[in-house]
């Protein structure tokens, strides 16, 4: 009984990470590029936001030398609007974050004619989105001034595989293996996945062993096909990773590694059918130590995901339907996989039912 007891504390432990640590993974590494492409430091005149006008001649250099960097986390929550006056007229207006159009106007002041550059008041109806105010970790920033020197350093040495921040699950601008093998994801993603993978083969392991004690049987030797499909799924994991970001030009290659996250979902979901039998049948002996519901639950979504990979297949196959839902569907299946685990870990009881 204490084994048993204990065997499923730690099934339930081992279910909990498995659905979490994967998804902080691939929720980390997707928030924290698009952390880095939208935030950024700004340059306003003479370093300051507050509404001003200048005016700019040939003496006082002003449009040559007038912007300052001011610290990261002093940026304006909205949008201040900058533009050159000329003759009373507003020739040109733009935000902090436009490319710089000063070229123009310093050949008219070379000309030693008098503009006025102008800094507007904060729009409070237009907010700015580049500015870390705006950002849930702004109080880091604020409150912890190296996280700043961090962040640009980090930045420095990302090269982003997308022009802007994206959301995936929704609009499908990129797949995942773009977002996750590139600095600095790819140091969350790949050590996250590898403890993931290994994670696996103790949690199909475990598995084996309940049942073999709560059947009362000591044939450690029987064949579980669960248990094989399992650690095959884990190791097919493990060389994706590895091979995640390796930048080989060669077409079996690049087979390869499509080969090894194929393999990969097939073992998986192999293993998680031969699971759902197996729990299927001992569901009269395991109803001391499990929540029926769960039981029901579990084998209910291992049925669904059956069949929305096989819908999901028949769709890629006979229509091409394109690169976007093909990262649609990546995203949301790669998420909807995880359940498996959720599930397993609210299934089984912390104590058996007396």
């Amino acid at each position: 009984m204490q084994i048993i007891t204990s065997l499923i504390r730690y099934l339930r432990l081992y279910s909990l990470l498995l659905f979490l640590i994967p998804l902080i993974a691939l929720l980390g590494s997707l928030l924290l590029l698009n952390h880095l492409q939208t935030f950024n430091s700004y340059y306003y005149p003479l370093g300051t936001t507050e509404a001003k006008t200048y005016e700019c001649t040939y003496e006082n250099k002003y449009c040559e030398n007038i912007y300052q960097r001011i610290k990261f986390h002093e940026c304006s929550k909205y949008v201040i609007r900058q533009g050159y006056i000329f003759n009373g007229i507003l020739i040109d207006q733009f935000t902090p974050w436009s490319e710089s159009v000063d070229e123009k106007y310093l050949k008219l002041i070379e000309e030693r004619k008098t503009i006025n550059y102008a800094v507007s008041s904060p729009n409070y109806d237009q907010i700015d989105y580049h500015c870390i105010k705006n950002s849930l970790f702004y109080p880091i920033y604020e409150k912890f001034p190296p996280a700043e020197k961090l962040f640009f350093k980090i930045k420095e040495k990302t090269f982003f595989g997308t022009s802007q921040a994206v959301y995936p699950f929704l609009y499908g601008e990129t797949s995942i293996s773009n977002i996750v093998k590139r600095y600095p994801a790819s140091y969350l993603f790949k050590p996250l996945l590898y403890l993931s993978s290994l994670l696996m083969v103790v949690y199909w392991i475990n598995y084996k062993r309940i049942f073999s004690k709560i059947e009362k049987t000591n044939n450690e030797k029987k064949i579980e096909f669960f248990l094989i499909f399992g650690i095959l799924s884990s190791f097919f994991l493990f060389l994706h990773v590895l091979f995640l970001g390796t930048d080989i030009d060669s077409s079996i290659f690049q087979k390869f590694r499509r080969l090894n996250i194929a393999l990969f979902i097939f073992f998986e979901l192999t293993a998680q059918f031969f699971l759902a039998k197996r729990i299927f049948v001992l569901k009269e002996m395991l109803l001391d130590y499990t929540y029926k519901v769960f039981i029901y639950l579990k084998i209910t979504f291992v049925a669904a995901i059956l069949l929305i990979t096989t819908v999901a297949l028949s769709i890629l196959f006979f229509l091409d339907p394109g690169q976007t839902f093909n990262n649609i569907l990546e995203w949301n299946y790669f998420c909807f996989l995880l359940i498996f685990y959720l599930l397993s870990a609210l299934m089984w009881r912390k104590n058996k039912k007396e």
